[in-house]
This record gives structure tokens, sequence and C-alpha cells, in this order.
């Protein structure tokens, strides 16, 4: 147990037995330099009290005070010889008790115990000791154990300064040494009714506590200890561990402190023990959670340091990284971990999706093809691997891994569906959607915390309905490529607009229409899950709008809280979201209609028209191309698809091989994104050569600023939609730059499959639409062949642009206006949700 030892600073200077013969101006000021020289000596101002001593010995050669002073400040600095030095002149000068009582402070120090008790012994012999001197005298006869004469001497310690809690706390000490733990807890509980600030009493008592299981006292003295910057793990460990039964939350920052600075030898014990180890695991994974990366990756660290690179140390520091969006230092840290555990199938998906997130799209291929070797029957790996395969036109037994992931699925209850747009390539019948969609609510509400405590949702019953948008993507993405203009246009005499953000802040055009256009803009970037919850429930909305779902860089799962009356998903996430944390989506009478409604967990907010919005501030660049400009024949029929190529399956790939082939002078044009690796090109090619197709018939652009890519429609003839995964935005793009689009939207039932045909209906373009590969392939043949009849469709485009429903961005916002009216107004009225229709009426 600890004892206190410190210097014994005298009040004034003192009265000299031997004073050397000194002019009395100059003792007179020599007193008062080192009487000022004390005073900065006190406070803690050393460098400057040296310098006074120094001065005052410069001038008064031998002057004792300044003497056993400066061994006070080499003392202070560790420099014990010197220290020891200074005091022997100055005893030798002026053999007075404080000397000795400060001699045998730095003889402790020097281990010299036995001078130390001699020293003190002669102060209190001659009647002036100080509570310093019991307390030097204590801690030199514990050294010695030289218990009977412990116990004497405490007691008169006692005796002399029944007021001075450093005598209890060194005069407990002893007890315990003593082997009287209940007079020692006695003791040091009197240090702290007379010091309760002084941290080392209060730490020992705590132990004391904590040792004879009286938890509640304890519990009172360690959160006492811990305010005032307890670093003892002794004190930490139980405190925190008990903290952490009881309420996890509550021992976060005890934990912390404990992983960061308690003594290693305290904890080399407990980090041997499994439960220790997971609680803190908890405790990292909990300031992960609070977007304090920096304080578990630090802690992270110091588990590392003293109990060395586990595996699972390791993988939780690659986490955190991740999160905090170093995927390089996550990636080091992931293959550290795979080292320790080869063909972990874990770290094998942890790398896959760092590089993915890095753009090294070949990279993450290998990783999770290395994950469904350790694992062939995981269906998590499988799902990143479908999804991986697709982005890389890797087709080598794709549809074998597509039938064993929707069969798992049928016989796992997968851990992580983040990668869940993967399915939405698999699937053509609304019963798998509405199974998959179960299974994607699961995985995505399953881990969010329920904040039972926070005050509920509040329906507000009158006032204007307020709306809250809720998304990651206020930045330059597609949602705010469709949704940038609808926020200005919102009626503020019935509509108060909110944008919630989460994502990062890109700078871009988009986010400072945004920020500028709604009533409140709020960045949530950096606020915890929590935060967000009690921030967001204080807004009392009326309605909040979901535009991201489980797409990258979600938190929807906060929503399992309810953060307004009602909730719906849009644009986002173009499948059912599952689990019943919504009410609505939206629909429209082709991708949702009313037959297929009971496949939805959520109810159906049918918009006339199209579910799709979009902004007439689209505009392509000021720039002008020619097909000479993109490597195009001037007189071929350019057949044309502009996206992701994760949405080219191989049996649409056949189709358009096949439209290719009974299209005479005809080429197909697809262009590279950001996000595609250039090996797809050459895989693309090797498909195309094994067609029979002239390689120079397709042709392939590298990647384009969004207002020079709009110019590409213009030169094409005829875009070909995908499928099973239809077209969102490029879609829209290519319709609003009067370029026709032929799909096959009527062939399944899922919202994904659906969607495009709605966007064609509110285009007036619905005699493209068709329901069959056949018939989509004899459609596309038949323009081809009919130059005057797509001629004539592009003309029907551009001119009725100005009022057509997909175009007409301020009627499509009345349509929405009216649905968040009827959500808002059955809220209002105690009234569960309903699937229901808007009426083409305005």
């Amino acid at each position: 147990m600890s004892c206190l030892i410190r210097p014994c600073l005298p009040t004034t200077t003192m009265k000299r037995s031997h004073p050397p013969k000194v002019a009395p101006a100059l003792e007179a000021w020599a007193r008062e330099t080192i009487a000022q020289a004390l005073e900065h000596h006190r406070q803690g101002d050393l460098a400057r009290a040296e310098a006074m001593y120094r001065e005052v010995l410069a001038r008064v050669e031998n002057y004792p005070d300044a003497l056993q002073l400066l061994g006070l400040i080499y003392k202070a600095a560790n420099r014990m010889q010197e220290a020891l030095q200074l005091l022997n002149a100055a005893i030798a000068l002026n053999p007075h008790p404080v000397y000795y009582t400060n001699r045998a402070g730095v003889l402790l120090e020097l281990k010299e115990h036995a001078l130390a008790e001699q020293d003190a012994m002669v102060a209190i012999r001659s009647g002036q000791a100080s509570a310093d001197t019991y307390i030097n005298l204590l801690s030199a006869l514990r050294s010695q154990k030289k218990r009977r004469k412990l116990q004497q001497i405490g007691a008169d310690a006692i005796r002399a300064h029944p007021d001075n809690a450093s005598v209890w706390n060194n005069y407990g000490a002893g007890l315990l040494d003593l082997g009287e733990s209940q007079a020692a807890r006695d003791a040091f509980a009197r240090a702290v009714d007379l010091a309760p600030e002084g941290l080392v009493w209060r730490e020992t008592l705590a132990k004391i506590l904590w040792s004879e299981g009286r938890t509640q006292e304890a519990l009172v003295h360690s959160e006492a200890a811990f305010g005032l910057g307890s670093r003892s793990a002794q004190v930490l460990r139980p405190y925190g561990e008990h903290l952490h039964a009881q309420a996890p939350e509550s021992a976060i920052e005890v934990l912390m402190r404990l992983m960061r600075e308690g003594e290693a030898e305290a904890l080399a014990e407990p980090l041997l023990q499994p439960a220790f180890v997971n609680m803190m695991f908890a405790v990292a994974g909990a300031l992960q959670d609070r977007l304090r990366l920096d304080d578990a990756i630090a802690m992270l660290h110091r588990l590392a340091e003293l109990r060395g690179d586990s595996k699972d140390v390791v993988n939780n520091l690659g986490v955190a990284y991740f999160k905090k969006s170093d995927y390089r230092t996550a990636i080091a840290h992931f293959t550290k971990a795979l080292a320790l555990e080869p063909d972990s199938v874990m770290m094998l998906r942890n790398l896959g999706v760092c590089h993915f997130m890095l753009i090294e799209l070949e990279e993450a291929l290998r990783y999770f093809k290395d994950a469904v070797a350790a694992a062939p029957d995981d269906c998590v790996s499988l799902l990143y691997l479908y999804g991986q395969k697709l982005s890389c036109v890797d087709w080598s037994d794709l549809e074998a891994v597509g039938q064993k992931l929707l069969r798992l699925s049928l016989e796992q209850e997968p851990e992580d569906l983040s990668a869940s747009l993967a399915y939405l390539m698999l699937i053509e019948k609304a019963e798998d959607m509405k199974r998959i969609a179960a299974l994607v609510g699961r995985s995505v509400f399953k881990d969010q915390p329920i904040y039972a405590d926070l005050p509920p949702v509040r329906s507000r019953k009158e006032g204007r309905i307020r709306i809250g948008y809720f998304s990651y993507d206020f930045r330059t993405h597609p949602v705010s490529y469709l949704t940038e203009e609808i926020y200005g246009l919102h009626d503020r005499s019935r509509f108060e607009v909110h944008a919630l953000s989460y994502g990062p802040d890109d700078g871009s055009a988009f986010r400072r229409n945004i920020e500028r256009d709604v009533d409140v803009f709020i960045d949530f970037e950096h606020c915890t899950s929590r935060e967000i919850v009690e921030r967001v429930r204080a807004l009392e909305l009326d309605v909040l709008i979901d535009l991201t779902g489980n797409t990258q860089g979600t938190r929807s799962r906060i929503l399992i809280n309810r953060l307004a009356p009602v909730q719906c998903h849009w644009l986002g996430y173009v499948s059912s979201m599952g689990e019943g944390v919504y009410d609505y989506l939206f629909g429209d009478p082709f991708t949702t209609p009313p037959n297929l409604d009971e496949h939805y967990a959520e109810c159906v907010a049918r918009l006339p028209f199209t579910m799709q919005i979009s902004s007439r501030w689209q505009k392509p660049s000021d720039r002008v191309f020619t097909r000479a400009d993109f490597g195009i024949p001037e007189d071929a029929f350019v057949f044309a698809n502009f996206g992701s190529f994760a949405k080219i399956h191989p049996k649409v790939f056949d189709a358009w091989m096949h439209i290719l082939k009974n299209t005479p002078g005809s080429v197909l044009w697809l262009a590279r994104t950001h996000r595609t690796p250039k090996v797809a090109f050459e895989r693309l090619a090797a498909v195309v050569q094994r067609h029979g197709i002239a390689p120079k018939r397709v042709i392939f652009s590298e990647p384009l600023g969004r207002e020079d890519h709009l110019h590409r429609y213009s030169v094409a003839d005829l875009c070909l939609d995908t499928y099973p995964q239809g077209s969102g935005t490029t879609a829209i793009e290519c319709l609003s730059m009067a370029c026709p689009m032929v799909s096959m939207a009527d062939a399944g039932e899922t919202y994904a499959i659906r969607m495009p045909g709605s966007i064609l209906t509110a285009a007036g373009m619905a005699e493209l639409i068709t329901g069959s590969v056949e018939d989509y392939q004899a459609l596309a043949i038949a323009l081809g062949h009919d130059r005057a009849r797509t001629r004539a469709l592009r003309e029907r485009l551009q001119a009725s642009k100005a009022t057509l429903p997909l175009f007409d961005t301020p009627r499509a916002v009345r349509y929405l206006e009216q649905a968040l009216l009827h959500m808002a107004e059955r809220a209002r009225a105690g009234l569960p949700p309903e699937d229901f229709s808007v009426a083409a009426s305005l």
C-alpha cells in the first residue's frame, strides 16, 4: 500500500545557530529573497525559486536556508545525490529539525532507510517534529519491517497530528503491514474525511473495500478516485467490471482509462482471462459506435501491447481503422490477423471489402473467392462473391454461385447482408423478394440498441407537416442527381422541410443546393446513433423519408428506434426492407401493382405514373460531341447501355449479342465507370468473340464527367435496359436526352425489375416495355431496322418533354406532398398505415 513522502517546506526562514558574519542589510535582503523564493517554490514555479536561491548563495556563501531549499529543488528533479550534498552542508551549518526531516526524505529515495530513520528521530527528539517528520519515519520503519516501533510511532504521530490526512494515510499503511486491515481501513477512512481530494488514501480505501467484498462502499470511493484521476488497476478493474455488469454504457470511460493508463503488471493476470478480454472488446466496440474511433484504436493498441498480437485484437483494430475510412491501415491489420489464423473466412471477407472500398476490385474479387473456398457454404461470402463477379464481369460459374446462394438463403440466417443489392440480380418473383427482404431487415436491424429510456416519439396534432429527408447521400451521388430540385419546390404553407445528413460533405454544388433549399439542414456525420435518435425526435417530425436504405454508408438501422410517427423509404434501396421498421415505401401503378402489395412488408404509397423523380437542373455541358469523338462509325445504328457493369447479367448480354447479330450495321456501346476495372472490357471482349461478333462492333469508352457523359445519349440511337435489376437514374438520363430505351420491365415481379417500366410510362414510352427476353430482342431488332421509327421516338420525346410527367418536377412534388399529407393525417388521427394511391388529378 502507498504512503506519502514529501519535502517539508518551512513557513518562514529559520534562525541559525551558527550564522555567518553578514552585514545586517545583506542579511535582511537574503531573508526577504528566501521568503519570496519560498512562495514560488510552494506554487510550483521551481525554476524561478531555484534562480532566487542561487542568487542568495552567490551573495551570501553557505547560507543554510538557501542550501537546504535548493536541495529540495534537486530532489524534485530526481537529482538525489546532489540534493543530499546540499542538505548535508545545510545541516553542518545549522542542524535544524526541518533540515533533518527533509534529508530523511532524500535518504528514503536513495533507499537508505536506516539513515532516514535516524534523521527523523533527531527531529522528533528536538520536540519540533512536523507531520512530515512522522510520515518519513513511518515510511523508513515500514521499509525495514520494524513492526513494533512502527506501531508505537504511528500512535504517536496520530496523537501529535490528529487532523493531518497524510499522517492518517501513512499510519493506515503501517497498520496494513501489521495485518490489521480493519484498523487500517478506519485510518484511511479518517484520511478521506479530513481531505476528500486526496487520491492516494482514497484509492487505498477503495482497494481494501473491494478486497473485503463491501461493494457499495467500494463503489462510492472508486467513483471518487476515478474523478480524482485514478489510474490504479486495482481500483479501476473491479469498478469497471461492476459497472459493465450493471450498465455497460456507464463503464466505458472507466475501462478505457484502465486499459490506456492502468499499471501493466496489475493488468497481466486479467488479460489472460477471456471474459475480461471480451469486455475490453465490447468497450472498444461501444467507442466505435460513438464514433470515438481514435479512443477505440488507442485502447486496442494498448491491449495488443500488453497481451500480444492475437487474431481478435488485430481484427478489432482493422475494424476500427475501416470505420475511420483508413482502408490501407485496416488491410495491414486484417492481413496480420489472417496470418495468425489462415483461412479465416471473416478476415478474407474483411480484406475483400477493404479493397472494394479502395476500388481495387480485382483484389476484392480474389479475397471473396478465397473466402468461399475456405467456407463453400457460407452465405455471406457467396453474396459478396456474386456481386463482385458481376462488377468485374467474371462470369465463370456465376450461375452456379447464384443458385447456391439462393438455396442457402432458405437454409441460413446470414449475419451480414450489407451486400444485399446483389440479390436483386438473382430474383424475379415477388415471393422471393419478400423472403429476401425479411432476411435483409433482420440483418440490418438486429444489432441496433433500443433506447427505451428516451422519451417516445410524439405525433403532432396540428401545424405544417414537418418532413425529414434522412440520407448519407447529400453529395455527388445518383440520389442527389434526382432529388436536388425537389427541396425548394415543397409548398411552404403546408410543409416544413428538414435534411438530415449523416454522410460526408463533398463540397459539391449538389450539397450546397440542398443546404440552401431546405428549411433546416442538420449534419449528423459525427454523431452517435443515440445522439441522432435524441436530436431527430426533438424535431417532432411528422414523416421521415429514408433516401439510403441498405446501401453504402447506411445508418438506417437507427430507425428501429422510430424517429418519427411515420417512417418510409424512397429511391435509395429499390426493394422492400422487411422487418416492419418502415410504415411505407413509395411505388406506382407499374412498379408496385396492387396485386403485389402483399409481398411488401411496408404499406405501398402509390404515386401516379412513377415513383421516380427527376431534376430539371441536370443539363449536359456546352461542349459539342460527334460520333468520331467516341470512335463510332457515322452510319452505324448505335445500341447503348451506360449503366453499371454490375447490372449486366450474362443472359442480358447474350440477348444484346443476339440483337447485334440480327441488326446489320449496328454496334453496341458500353462505358466503364470509375468503379469498373479495365479488365472487365477484356472479359466482355472475349464473350463477344465467343458469340462470333466482330470486336469492332462493341465499343468501350472510358469514364467521363457527368455533364459530358450526358452527351453520349445524343450520339446513341437506342438504349438497352438491364435485367433483372433495371435502370433507374440511367433510364432518366437517357430519356431526358431524348434517347429511347427498350426494357424487359414487365418480365418479372420485383421492384427492381419493374421500376424502369414506370419511368418509361411517365415519359410516354410505354410501348418500349416488353414482358420477355424474346419480345425485348424482337423490339430492339425492329427498331434497329427501322431508323425512321427510332428517330420518331426521339423527336416525340424531345417535343413533349416539357409536359411529360417524368420531367414535370413541380407536379411530381405535388403528388409526393399528397402522399405525405395522407400519411401524416392518418398518424395524427391515430390510424395505422395503409396501402393507398394518389390520384393523377393535379
